[in-house]
């Protein structure tokens, strides 16, 4: 192998004799199986995890409990016909009112006698799937445009990182209620509002990650070979850059609920009849003092707002 002045010359190789060199940039068989290996090494560690065991199971079981708690209908068809809520979240109970937690009602019921814990759990799956939407968006733009920016540099660079600094430079939840307040109260405009703040995050961890993984020796050896940009980046690069943004978007759905019930606190987030944890706490502050519940608790049907649990 010869150098010239910024060019790579390999003795033995001839380009004219290559029709098309973007496919010696391909991953082979013994890359694929590495790859394989590496994720039956992460499954391997974790089933002997315990902690992680014992934490993921009980996140699936809320997860099941509020996707499946009603019977989902989109666009006239209905996907999901099953429900595993007890009761009907709509449905009133005039003779139950304020009852106190019990194995009928895990929850205890409200003014009007429906059942808290159904109602919690059917809203928890709007407050999740936002959190799911939002992230898998968030996260592919923010990949693909960080991974641009870090990869070309220079101007590209400069350009594409102020927009970011523009975004970080308001509150993130104070952004998201103007957005929403500009567009109107709802499920897809909640979504637009926290995909429009939440994808700067990834684009700037991408961006530090791409800087250090093209400077090594196999991207460098797939653009002598011929690779175009768009091969290099999204096959070499990207790939053995995703780790910290994988971490990063497990974190981030959490901190979207969080921020959805913190909208509906302040009176901006879902529209009735959703039923979110926001909502349940707005409504029952008033009766702290004079009616408090204590979970768990001994069933007292004869329980009333002036008596206590």
């Amino acid at each position: 192998m010869s150098t010239k002045r910024g060019q790579i010359q390999i003795d033995g190789f001839h380009s004219e004799h290559v029709e098309d060199r973007d496919a010696l940039a391909e991953w082979t068989d013994e890359k694929q199986e590495e790859v394989s290996s590496r994720w039956r090494k992460i499954v391997r560690q974790l089933l002997h995890d315990r902690i992680a065991l014992i934490g993921g199971a009980f996140v699936l079981f809320m997860l099941f409990w509020a996707l499946f708690s009603r019977p989902l209908t989109l666009y006239g068809v209905t996907v999901q016909p099953f429900e595993v809520v007890p009761y009907d979240p709509m449905q009133t109970r005039i003779a139950d009112p304020w009852m106190s937690p019990s194995l009928d009602h895990p929850f205890g019921t409200d003014s009007l006698g429906r059942d808290l814990f159904s109602r919690v759990m059917f809203g928890t799956r709007f407050s999740v799937t936002i959190g799911i939407i939002v992230t898998a968006i968030a996260t592919v733009f923010g990949v693909i445009y960080g991974a641009i920016s870090g990869y070309f540099g220079g101007r590209v660079d400069d350009v594409l990182m102020r927009i970011v600094d523009m975004v970080f430079a308001f509150p993130g939840l104070v952004l998201v209620l103007v957005i929403v307040a500009m567009l109107g109260r709802g499920y897809w405009q909640l979504v637009v509002g926290f995909t429009a703040v939440g994808w700067a995050g990834y684009a700037r961890l991408i961006r530090g990650e791409v800087l250090k993984v093209k400077q090594n020796e196999y991207v460098m050896a797939a653009k002598a070979l011929g690779a175009r940009d768009r091969k290099v980046l999204f096959r070499h690069i990207v790939p053995n850059s995703i780790a910290p943004v994988i971490v990063q978007a497990t974190l981030s759905i959490g901190g979207v609920v969080i921020g959805v019930a913190a909208l509906g606190f302040l009176g901006a987030g879902l529209i009735l009849p959703f039923h979110v944890s926001d909502v349940a706490v707005e409504r029952v502050l008033r009766l702290l003092r004079t009616a408090p519940a204590f979970f768990p608790c001994r069933r007292t049907p004869s329980y009333r707002p002036s008596n206590a649990c």
